[in-house]
């Protein structure tokens, strides 16, 4: 082979590695705000019902207490993730903001913290609002994945938001990210997420989390308050806390990514042969 040839398919082969790339890096986030639709406490005209606080707060699940451990499931309705990619996407993600209450505070809802020992699992589960099991793991599916923190007795995380100025919804910057990402495809079931708070933590000055209180068709929570490793629950409700999910599509090879893959083989192949 000529050099020539050579020198060709090697311009080749790089641009379809920086094809192939730009194929995978064009893909979008997708952003899940559960509830989708939020009551808006203050009528029509005023704020978009997708930008109005849940109605309530809550400290759980990130301060029940300093030395008081947690075990707390929130169960999220399929149908909610309407926007996700038919066959599923990767939660690599989950947020969530402070309450109505921030705003009329000196502080504003502004903080920083540090929980001591905490675990995230996410998984698929046939359990519905409203109907969560008292066993914890009979809520958990067989894809149950944990997705922040060593399995069995946490990791330390840091927390803090911005609060807000107005009476505008904080945004959701009280954010976990994935070490390991979930896949997570609606049309298996619910998704569940179950937090196991070994250590528990205070409220920065008592700041709660923005919340809502449902008719357990959207989400619902179980917990056990005063042990991270309970197998049971102690208390369950049509309550939980807002949450916000950030997830990317898994990228399928197009017409144009295989072909530019099989002209990738073939010019090793060439390559080989010279």
């Amino acid at each position: 082979m000529g050099m020539h040839n050579r020198l060709f398919l090697a311009f080749r082969l790089i641009t379809a590695v920086v094809a192939l790339q730009t194929g995978i890096c064009e893909l979008s986030a997708t952003t899940v705000i559960v509830p989708n639709d939020l009551p808006d406490p203050n009528g029509p005209g005023s704020l978009p019902a997708s930008q109005a606080y849940g109605g309530t707060s809550n400290l759980f699940p990130f301060f029940p207490g300093a030395g008081v451990g947690l075990r707390y499931e929130q169960v999220y309705s399929a149908s909610q993730f309407s926007t996700f990619a038919p066959g599923g996407e990767e939660i690599t993600q989950i947020a969530f903001r402070v309450g109505a209450e921030a705003a009329g505070r000196l502080d504003h809802g502004a903080f920083v913290t540090t929980v001591p020992a905490i675990q995230f699992t996410l998984s698929t589960t046939l359990a519905s609002p409203g109907n969560l099991s008292s066993s914890f793991a009979n809520n958990l599916g067989a894809d149950a994945t944990t997705v922040y923190g060593i399995a069995g007795i946490g990791s330390p995380l840091t927390i803090s938001s911005t609060g807000t100025l107005t009476a505008d919804p904080a945004p959701f910057d009280i954010v976990v990210s994935s070490s390991t990402p979930f896949f997570y495809n609606p049309a298996s079931g619910n998704l569940l997420l179950d937090i196991q708070n070994y250590e528990g933590a205070e409220s920065p000055s008592g700041i709660e989390l923005d919340g809502i209180l449902g008719d357990g068709t959207i989400t619902s929570r179980a917990y056990n308050y005063g042990d991270a490793s309970a197998s049971t629950t102690n208390n369950a409700g049509d309550y939980g806390v807002v949450t916000e999910f950030v997830a990317t599509p898994i990228p399928e090879p197009t017409i144009d990514l295989m072909l530019t893959a099989g002209m990738c083989l073939l010019g090793i192949r060439q390559v080989r042969r010279s």
